[in-house]
């Protein structure tokens, strides 16, 4: 499974991270080109989305294959 959009109240949860702390790092992670923002309003209540990118997929593939490098040392 795949998850590629995913709005700010999941990530807090998902990350239990503070939102000054979680808002920082997806604003760095934005700023790198990793994800995407899309900032809208649902029934007069702002909403926002973040995505992640090609780019982003492709440095997470190439992290964790450093990861598994280092496990099978």
């Amino acid at each position: 499974m795949t998850v590629e959009t995913c709005n700010f109240k999941a990530l807090l949860e998902i990350t239990d991270s503070t939102k000054g702390n979680l808002s920082i790092q997806l604003k760095k992670l934005n700023e790198s080109g990793l994800i995407k923002i899309k900032k809208y309003f649902q029934k007069s209540y702002p909403k926002t989305d973040y995505s992640i990118t090609e780019k982003g997929k492709k440095s997470f593939e190439d992290f964790f294959k450093q990861l598994q490098s280092l496990k099978n040392e």
